[in-house]
């Protein structure tokens, strides 16, 4: 009420008179109507990277709109996920550091050819058998090589290729 009196331009006498209240109590609500708000101090390079992390910015988009080094949008990043419970995805991405290329791309590959979980589990299982066949393989080939490397010696051991008494 004291509020809008004022802004009809009413003294404070009056609206004392008005609103029946003592001239300090008008006194301190026109002073904090007054007043001028308290400057919002500029957010941090940390709080603005967050901002934009979690707006789904990539780390090459920070670092250039905030002219970070390397070091500093790496560090927010990990901040970032950390207070996103992401700890594990952090933990895991350092200890597969050098399979993270191909992860993204299989990933990429995934979607792009809509596969279900069981066609995934096809191809896992494809690869696993695969990679048996490719053991047998290659055993296969040295148990060929050690029998090519016998016939040569037992060739070596008889004159003329022919067998003696034949």
């Amino acid at each position: 009420m004291v509020t809008k009196l004022y802004n009809e331009g009413k003294t404070t006498r009056e609206i004392a008179k008005i609103a029946r209240m003592s001239l300090r109590d008008i006194g301190i609500i026109l002073r904090e109507l007054n007043k001028e708000p308290e400057p919002i101090p500029p957010k941090s390079s940390r709080s603005k990277a967050f901002q934009m992390f979690s707006r789904g910015k990539n780390s090459t988009y920070v670092s250039i709109r905030l002219d970070l080094t390397y070091d500093e949008v790496v560090m927010y990043y990990r901040e970032f996920l950390s207070l996103n419970n992401k700890t594990e995805f952090i933990r895991l991405c350092e200890k597969y550091k050098s399979h993270l290329p191909f992860v993204i791309e299989l990933i990429e590959g995934i979607k792009l050819f809509q596969l279900s979980e069981l066609d995934t589990q096809i191809i896992t299982d494809y690869l696993r058998d695969s990679k048996n066949l490719n053991d047998r393989l290659n055993w296969l080939r040295h148990n060929i090589n050690c029998l090519e490397l016998r016939k040569n010696c037992l060739e070596d051991e008889i004159p003329n290729g022919k067998l003696p008494g034949l």
